[in-house]
């Protein structure tokens, strides 16, 4: 069962996207493929930030600099993407924002995620040096955080891409 802690994180990871894709929709309906865009955008980033950070946080503390970094390592693979997989007539500079704006504010929602690894160094020792006695047990909610985030995004994704081609 998921706790108090564990359904704010979705409710984190899914709130913004869901207003902004909102917003997109009510100012720009003529447009299904901007808010399109900005979804595939916002999930892709949220579900590869999910799977990269649940890796690096359990090795190493104190990376915040990853976020801006992979800030921008997304938004180049928006551009890549952008410019071989989804170019059907022309690069589309408005496309490539909305995707954009979708990398950015995952990784903004993804600052909770840096901190979330379970505290554990090589050995089974915690980080402040006492020892574990159930590694399992103090591994899981991290991963279930870790998991619910990658989902999202992973949903986001689909359902973006799809009004992206609408």
């Amino acid at each position: 069962m998921a706790s108090s802690h564990d359904r704010s994180l979705q409710w984190l990871c899914l709130l913004p996207a869901g207003l902004l894709t909102v917003a997109f929709e009510i100012w720009l309906g003529h447009r299904h493929d901007y808010a399109g865009h900005f979804a595939a955008g916002y999930g892709a980033s949220l579900s590869a930030l999910a799977f990269f950070l649940k890796q690096h946080t359990r090795r190493r503390a104190g990376t915040w600099w990853l976020l801006p970094v992979a800030c921008v390592l997304l938004i180049a693979a928006g551009a890549i993407a952008e410019l071989t997989i989804f170019r059907l007539a022309k690069f589309d500079e408005v496309d490539f924002f909305n995707q954009s704006l979708g990398a950015v504010l995952a990784c903004v929602v993804a600052v909770p995620l840096l901190g979330r690894g379970d505290g554990l160094s090589v050995g089974g020792e915690r980080r402040d040096g006492s020892a574990c006695a159930n590694i399992a047990t103090i591994s899981r909610p991290a991963d279930l955080e870790f998991d619910a985030a990658l989902i999202a995004g992973l949903v986001l994704l689909v359902l973006g891409g799809s009004r992206a081609f609408a």
